[in-house]
């Protein structure tokens, strides 16, 4: 499972969203009702409150609606919480209290496990006030949190100084990268105590810089990621595919045309959803992007290229389940963004999410294994959730906390039974204070 897609909310309410190559699309306050469409009923959410801290946002919610996010406490100190149950949010032990830092973390993400066993993951300063990659026990929050410890070189000499986590399974088994005191970084897995073992490399070859960003929940697991590729690469991008943990990784195969791809996400069935990238022609066409699914062992992958029928030369695929039902966002015309929905067993054609009422831009936040859709869009001025239905096209907004207020959603649990994000709400008064949220998908 890889963490969530960002977002963030300012003063003014927005959304972004951040595709491989940088290139931002996003979501702002601004567009027009559009004619002739019938508002859909709205859906709520429930509050999580204030009893872990201010200014919250849920991460991750799971299957067993376990959901973590992120507050300040009180002292204005960036912490973590889970809520095992709604609306009763515990923070998060920091992982150390040394009185010269050391105690803001931060939470990514939260596997499918249950209760007692299921691991939070993400990162705490440590007492040089250094970001760590940590996990605690959802079913200790109060313990502090394991390290994931840096590669400790040879007999000690030349030892890596920080860590970054970037994905766990449903196993517990955590991947990220070790990085060294010049910043390179090796990609790494890590087993229940926080030891690392580097991620190999194939013969000859070298897995410096190699970032892996997702481990499936197959067993053995296998891993995506994406490696620079090398010199005389132009500062291209190489998706690999580590089988195992101890296996050289695989190039992914480029579709013809393509300059470069990065890889994203992996399920249990060895499907890969990435993205690849396309140069323009002697400056008479401009550069594009779309997105790709290798199957399984890396095979493939294939292209969309088309939604609703019409050519799309520029998609950013978001998520994907189980079945390899992909969620994503699409620029269209005027510049403005909007979602979609692809089954590659069905084909090179996906097809459009309807935008919501009062608004020109949206995008996909994550897909569930149930085909259900989560995303965020504007809708008369302000950031808005919403949920669609693959099985019968149906979106479903839904409310913020405070009227006329901003919200949106970041999670979906993995079977499509819950969801979790954000919403302003006027507890201090203001009407602009941030709470974490969660409810059942509607």
């Amino acid at each position: 499972m890889q963490r969530p897609v960002c977002l963030s909310f300012s003063s003014g309410g927005f959304m972004q969203m951040r595709h491989a190559f940088g290139a931002s699309l996003s979501v702002l306050a601004a567009g027009m009702v559009l004619a002739g469409m019938s508002s859909p009923a709205y859906a709520s959410w429930s509050d999580e409150g204030t009893s872990a801290g201010l200014q919250c946002s849920s991460a991750d919610v799971n299957d067993s609606a376990i959901a973590v996010g992120n507050c300040l406490s009180g002292t204005f100190i960036r912490e973590g919480f889970v809520a095992a149950t709604l609306g009763k949010p515990v923070p998060l032990a920091p992982l150390t209290t040394n009185g010269n830092g050391g105690e803001a973390c931060t939470v990514g993400g939260i596997n499918n496990a249950l209760l007692p066993s299921a691991i939070i993951v993400g990162s705490c300063e440590d007492a040089n006030s250094v970001p760590q990659a940590v996990f605690w026990n959802a079913g200790n929050p109060a313990i502090t949190p394991t390290q994931l410890q840096p590669l400790p070189g040879i007999a000690g000499l030349l030892a890596d100084v920080q860590t970054i986590e970037t994905a766990v399974n449903q196993q517990g088994n955590i991947v990220g990268t070790s990085i060294n005191g010049n910043e390179d970084a090796t990609p790494v897995i890590w087993n229940a105590a926080g030891t690392p073992t580097a991620l190999p490399a194939a013969l000859l070859g070298s897995v410096t810089n190699c970032v892996p960003v997702d481990i499936n929940d197959a067993a053995p697991p296998s891993i995506v990621g994406n490696c620079p590729a090398g010199a005389g690469g132009g500062g291209k991008n190489v998706a690999v595919l580590w089988l195992t943990s101890t296996s050289a990784p695989l190039i992914l195969f480029k579709p013809s045309g393509a300059s470069y791809c990065t890889a994203k996400k992996i399920n249990t069935s060895g499907q890969i959803l990435g993205e690849c990238f396309y140069l323009g022609t002697n400056g008479a066409t401009p550069d594009t992007f779309r997105t790709v699914e290798w199957g399984s062992g890396g095979s493939g992958p294939t292209v969309l290229m088309t939604i609703n029928g019409n050519t799309s030369l520029r998609n950013v695929g978001v998520d994907m389940n189980a079945s390899g039902q992909v969620a994503g966002t699409r620029l269209i015309a005027g510049g403005y963004t909007s979602a979609f929905y692809w089954d590659p067993s069905k084909g090179t054609n996906a097809t459009p999410i309807d935008q919501l009422p009062g608004g020109s831009r949206a995008g996909a936040a994550g897909i569930a294994d149930n085909g259900v859709i989560i995303g965020n869009g504007e809708a008369n001025g302000v950031n808005e959730a919403y949920v669609w239905h693959a099985s019968n096209g149906t979106l479903t907004p839904i409310a913020p906390l405070q009227s006329g207020g901003n919200d949106g959603v970041r999670a979906i649990a993995k079977s499509g039974g819950f969801i979790a994000g954000a919403s302003e709400t006027s507890h201090d008064g203001t009407g602009e204070e941030v709470d974490a949220v969660e409810e059942v998908t509607p």
